[in-house]
């Protein structure tokens, strides 16, 4: 069976039969759906490269700044934007444990803050981006090194009866001005002179004030900090702390040293350490705990 009709113009004549007409169903079906009636793709766009080293931004460890891919601490942050590239971070603190790079000192300012990319300007204690935050006046410098204990204006003032001792801030004439803020407890500083003037600032715990958390009350009445001396050190322990500068090749690096490289050493072949020269000796520059 077939069916006729005519167009408008009644110049073309379609002619259908009944039984092609799946066939053509099937066709338009098929033009419908085809390649040639759907958009052109679109194209695939290179991946954003800011710094243009060939490494795309998502795979970069310093995005805006073309390097290596070096990464020192292993943090993901490369070293070429990392604030700290020797001590592992996060991208938030552009590669700087938590806390503050350049953290001020306490006491209004007096005092510069340190980090382990060295000082950040003044302030209350406060903080910056990446790094750790800055030391708070009065610190033990007999267990921490002195560059993360004491403040820039301090130094560490050791008791020659008890061998007690913590970080001291010279120049004191009016204590509440002069003198770093103690984060804790309730013993008020003094100026206090030791040998000569300037006067030193000290925390008074005479009259049973309480020491700042961590320091004891020693014998000549002064908040101080008890050495914590650990095992592997191997020199005597009447030189561990500032005693006497920074004893080195001693198994573990002493506070009194102001890094933890060669160039802070002070003594070097003195009881128990493992150079038999004086400085430099046997010291790994890199390690004052140990020799070559």
């Amino acid at each position: 069976m077939t069916t006729q009709s005519t167009s408008d113009g009644g110049g073309v004549q379609v002619r259908l039969s009944v039984r092609s007409l799946p066939r053509v169903i099937a066709l338009l079906a098929t033009l419908s759906g085809s390649a040639a009636c759907e958009s052109p793709p679109t194209p695939l766009l290179p991946e954003p490269d800011t710094d243009g080293d060939t490494i795309p931004d998502k795979d970069d460890n310093c995005p805006n700044q073309a390097n290596s891919q070096a990464d020192s601490d292993g943090d993901g942050v490369g070293d070429a934007c990392d604030l700290c590239p020797n001590d592992e971070g996060s991208a938030e603190g552009d590669g700087c444990p938590a806390g503050g790079a350049g953290g001020g000192g306490q006491g209004g300012g007096v005092a510069a803050g340190h980090d382990g990319g060295g000082f950040g300007p003044g302030g209350a204690g406060g903080q910056g981006v990446g790094g750790s935050a800055g030391p708070t006046g009065f610190g033990d410098c007999m267990n921490q090194p002195l560059l993360t204990a004491c403040l820039e204006s301090e130094t560490c003032l050791v008791s020659p009866l008890s061998g007690n001792g913590a970080c001291g801030a010279s120049g004191c004439e009016n204590p509440a001005t002069d003198c770093p803020v103690p984060t804790s407890g309730n013993a008020a500083p003094i100026c206090v002179t030791l040998y000569q003037p300037p006067d030193w600032c000290f925390l008074d715990c005479s009259q049973g004030q309480q020491c700042p958390d961590g320091m004891v009350c020693d014998g000549n009445s002064f908040c101080l900090f008890v050495p914590d001396i650990p095992a592997e050190w191997t020199c005597d322990d009447a030189v561990w702390g500032a005693a006497n500068g920074c004893d080195c090749g001693c198994g573990v690096v002493d506070p009194g040293c102001e890094t933890p490289g060669g160039s802070a050493c002070d003594v070097c072949n003195g009881s128990g350490s493992c150079s038999a020269a004086s400085c430099p000796g046997s010291i790994d520059p890199k390690d004052n705990a140990s020799c070559l």
